[in-house]
């Protein structure tokens, strides 16, 4: 996740998507300061923006941000 930290999104995305339950381990990888980091520094406003949009379209958003 620190190599492409928009994993975070897309895999809250999908796991919404196709109701699938994400794994403790990628859950506790997501919350690590360091992937946040890499996250704001590595990634533009706009293609977090882009990730955010699509999961908030999805059939269950408030799954998304919960």
């Amino acid at each position: 996740m620190l190599d492409d930290p928009l994993r975070v999104l897309r895999t809250i995305r999908f796991a919404n998507r196709f109701e699938f339950t994400i794994m403790p381990d990628i859950i506790e990888a997501a919350k690590n300061p360091q992937v946040r980091d890499c996250m704001l520094n590595k990634c533009s406003y706009e293609r977090l923006g882009i990730e955010l949009d699509k999961m908030f379209a999805g059939n269950k958003p408030q799954v998304s941000v919960g």
